[in-house]
């Protein structure tokens, strides 16, 4: 084969390799992931969504349209491993306690799964349960089976999966609504929270944040106060400066839970008996 030929294939064969890598995600990942939702966007219960920059200026028809639809707003984007996380637009703002008083078990139990310490935030105090807060109510109920003293309503006959919405008298879900009000309150959100995610994709998957969360969501209104302001476009409620409950436990005295106080996002631990704010959050894929 003559030199020419030879130069002529080999460079053909390097053109054809750099196209392809250029088509493909590095295997880090540079570059090739967008996530679907921004921090500051409003989820429609269709799966839309609305940016607060665009929604700020909306109104008349426009207006009334958004808040009939709006599910939550985005407070943390998501990343190649991990979905996007938004706060419901409705909370709970006469107050709620973490159980109900002190003779119910999960008062007085210590979680037994993993020890975090909220991201980006200083301190000596650490809390028992997982940064993801979705399965932290899961984890106490496990934790009281093993000392068979477990009132949650979630039963290990059923994976721990939460009961079904029911107000007969002795029904697990009862058990649950009546022991653990604020936990109640965000799982069930989309059933008895806010009625626009009723029947839609996203009556379900709510939860009590954990103090990590509730941390991001007090970090990303830092900038511009923009969850605080998309709220206020939804026609939902704002955090205001509140203190709400996180499903967080403070790992040295197990009668309290952590809160965060959205005035200046310090974090402090309450007797779990003790009403707090509550809001619920969710994943967004």
């Amino acid at each position: 084969m003559k030199k020419s030929l030879k130069v002529a294939l080999v460079a053909v064969c390097l053109m054809a390799a750099g196209a392809f890598f250029m088509g493909c995600s590095s295997p880090s990942g540079g570059g090739g992931f967008t996530p679907k939702y921004a921090v500051g966007d409003i989820v429609l219960n269709d799966g839309t969504k609305v940016a607060y920059s665009v929604a700020k200026d909306y109104s008349g028809d426009d207006l009334i349209n958004l808040q009939s639809k709006a599910v939550a707003v985005i407070f943390k984007a998501a990343t190649e491993s991990k979905p996007a996380l938004g706060v419901g637009i409705k909370h709970n703002k006469s107050g709620l306690a973490w159980c109900k008083d002190s003779n119910v078990n999960g008062c007085n139990v210590k979680f037994t799964d993993t020890v975090v310490t909220p991201e980006g935030e200083a301190g000596s105090f650490t809390f028992t349960g997982k940064t993801d807060g979705s399965d932290n109510f899961m984890i106490m109920a496990r934790t009281l089976d093993n000392q068979g003293k477990n009132d949650t309503g979630l039963k290990s006959s059923n994976n721990y999966a939460l009961p079904a919405k029911d107000e007969s008298t002795g029904s697990e879900y009862s058990t649950l609504k009546t022991n653990y009000p604020a936990f109640e309150f965000a799982y069930y959100y989309g059933k008895n929270g806010h009625n626009i995610t009723s029947g839609s994709t996203f009556e379900n998957g709510w939860y009590l944040p954990s103090e990590s969360e509730l941390n991001d969501i007090y970090q990303a209104n830092k900038t511009d106060n923009v969850i605080e302001n998309a709220l206020g476009v939804t026609g939902g409620d704002k955090f205001e400066g509140l203190n709400y409950w996180s499903s967080s436990q403070y790992a040295s005295y197990v009668n309290n839970a952590y809160r965060l106080g959205f005035n200046d996002g310090d974090w402090d631990y309450h007797l779990k008996n003790y009403s707090n704010y509550v809001c619920a959050v969710r994943a967004f894929n």
